[in-house]
């Protein structure tokens, strides 16, 4: 009797053990936990179906989030279909010329030409939208866009430091 139920302890230890090193076959990683719930009622998922440790936002093209950004614009400033189409065609070149921007200067030593470049374009694509725009509703838009600096740079707190983000070198 006793070896039978040190026989059947054993086995059910050792089928415990196997089950808690499950891996997904995908990846061959330990599964992640579901995010927590969040208090402003969103369940912490992202839009793009990923949370934001996830591959879906990389995973967006320069046309998805220029999609986006327009509906965003238009949801905060009230614009007509016309101004959120110019907005999605500027925005859609904005980005689609900053991403090989950033492709072109990703792995070379010259990052503070790049840094000028990025600071054109954005300039120029800046005063697009203003005639696109309007002077009322630009003055709105740049409004909204400092709000958000100011709410990003209270939510990293003392990592900030003149408006930019102090960054640790990985080693």
């Amino acid at each position: 009797m006793k070896k039978t139920l040190l026989a059947l302890s054993l086995l059910a230890l050792t089928i415990s053990g196997a089950t808690a090193q499950t891996t997904t076959p995908a990846t061959g990683t330990d599964m992640q936990p579901a995010p927590l719930p969040r208090k402003d009622g969103r369940d912490g998922m992202r839009e793009g179906g990923g949370d934001r440790r996830g591959p879906a936002r990389m995973a967006k093209t320069p046309a998805q989030r220029a999609d986006r950004h327009a509906a965003k614009m238009t949801e905060e400033l009230g614009l007509t279909a016309e101004q959120e189409a110019k907005v999605e065609s500027i925005v859609l070149a904005r980005n689609q010329e900053m991403k090989t921007l950033r492709a072109k200067y990703a792995t070379g030593p010259d990052r503070q030409a790049g840094r000028a470049e990025m600071k054109a374009i954005k300039t120029k694509y800046d005063g697009q939208l203003q005639s696109a725009l309007g002077t009322d509703l630009y003055a709105r838009y740049d409004k909204v866009r400092d709000e958000q600096r100011n709410k990003a740079k209270q939510a990293h707190g003392a990592k900030m430091k003149n408006g930019t983000m102090k960054m640790k070198a990985k080693s």
